[in-house]
């Protein structure tokens, strides 16, 4: 017997009597003593598919919770000092340097991290924050939140020491003429900076060619909170012109 034939024979005979349903090319199509068979009984044999069980969620328990606030902590600090304004200060030293050099850092510890330092300084500060919050869940949170937000952080154990975040000071001798820059970010996010130079001409040509300082003494301020870099050339030029007044005396 064909067995596409059997096959529809058996599909007819599972709809029932009066269905009036055959399969094409199933006339007169029967089976021994009219028994319809199962697939399974014809050697057709159909995959079993399993039903997919969901898994079920793993719950954090309270150590995991903070096993991964500790791991949060490292990468929220560097964020911290990757961004703004915390490299306007960077920018600022490196431009120092390029026109002036550096003779000796005098940063010490008066910022919690130095520009020059600043791996270093990252890591005391992390080790300083797991100390004293890292079985504390809710301090741990409230400080990383309060870096990530960039909010005052001189409540906290670690920047509460400091009046200053982050800064350098910069001894230079350039021409003979010696002179100290610093640069500080306050807890605040406010930027501040000063020049110290022991040259009294050299301070009075600045002041002639350059706009937007302020001197008191023997140190110059920008009106703002940063020197221009205008106001940075100017204090090169100011040099030269001291000297070259200098050795017209001479």
């Amino acid at each position: 017997m064909d067995y596409e034939n059997l096959v529809s024979r058996i599909e007819e005979e599972a709809a029932g009597p009066g269905s009036g349903v055959s399969a094409p090319g199933s006339e007169g199509a029967t089976t021994e003593d009219n028994v319809a068979y199962l697939p399974s009984q014809l050697g057709v044999v159909r995959p079993h598919r399993r039903r997919k069980r969901k898994k079920r969620p793993v719950e954090e328990t309270p150590e995991d919770a903070m096993t991964k606030l500790r791991q949060d902590l490292k990468p929220a600090i560097i964020k911290l000092f990757e961004g703004d304004p915390f490299h306007l200060v960077e920018t600022d030293a490196r431009l120092w340097t390029s026109r002036f050099g550096v003779d000796k850092y005098l940063t010490a510890d008066a910022p919690l991290v130095a520009v020059e330092n600043k791996v270093r300084g990252i890591q005391n500060l992390s080790g300083t924050l797991l100390q004293s919050y890292g079985n504390d869940r809710g301090y741990l949170e409230m400080v990383i939140d309060a870096m990530n937000e960039r909010e005052p952080l001189n409540s906290f154990n670690g920047f509460k020491e400091n009046d200053y975040l982050y800064g350098t000071r910069i001894r230079s001798n350039h021409e003979g003429v010696e002179m100290v820059f610093e640069a500080a970010l306050d807890s605040l996010y406010a930027v501040s900076e000063t020049v110290y130079i022991n040259d009294e001409e050299v301070l009075d040509r600045w002041e002639e060619l350059a706009s937007g300082i302020k001197r008191v003494g023997n140190v110059v301020y920008p009106q703002g909170e940063r020197f221009t870099p205008g106001s940075i050339q100017q204090l090169e030029h100011a040099i030269i012109d001291a000297i070259d007044d200098q050795e017209e005396l001479e």
